[in-house]
């Protein structure tokens, strides 16, 4: 069977973490649940088009930031691609990382994009996808005026990465 050229990455589709980091996290096994997507490997499996999930938890890398992401709501130790605190501020490390320890992570998500070129450009694909899943209602500690989430979004940063014809 012929596969359409559509990709999709998965970047939040793994819970999994590096044998050696387990012992320096200090979140409960409750907590490193809930930094990845559940459900979102089942839900976007297809034999019709090109999948890639992640090889490890967001709590090691978040491979659906940027190397150099810093969120304007969040301070970068909670948003960007190598985080060391919670969306609450709750330490994840019993110490801080070393800088071998972060070039790590950053090489993992190198590796990860690498994998995302070679499948863009031997495949020939035409339709790039991020999967996610979310919870329906935001954790409490998220918690915001919004008591549900909408059931799909479709994102595009404001017609950048795609024009409205094709999200259409």
């Amino acid at each position: 069977m012929n596969k359409l050229p559509i990709l999709i990455a998965l970047p939040h589709s793994s819970n999994a973490l590096p044998e050696d980091i387990r012992e320096s996290i200090q979140l409960s096994a409750e907590e490193i649940e809930n930094y990845f997507d559940h459900g979102s490997k089942e839900l976007f499996s297809s034999q019709n088009f090109y999948i890639l999930p992640s090889k490890y938890s967001r709590l090691y890398v978040d491979l659906n930031r940027a190397p150099d992401h810093v969120s304007q709501k969040l301070p970068k130790d909670r948003s960007g691609v190598v985080i060391t605190e919670t969306y609450w501020g709750a330490g994840i490390y019993r110490q801080k990382l070393s800088s071998d320890e972060y070039s790590d992570r950053i090489l993992e998500h190198s590796r990860y994009y690498k994998q995302v070129h070679r499948v863009l450009q031997k495949e020939k694909i035409k339709f790039f996808i991020s999967g996610h899943t979310m919870y329906s209602h935001p954790l409490q500690q998220e918690a915001t005026s919004q008591n549900k989430r909408a059931d799909v979004v479709i994102s595009n940063n404001n017609f950048v990465t795609c024009n409205a014809e094709t999200i259409s």
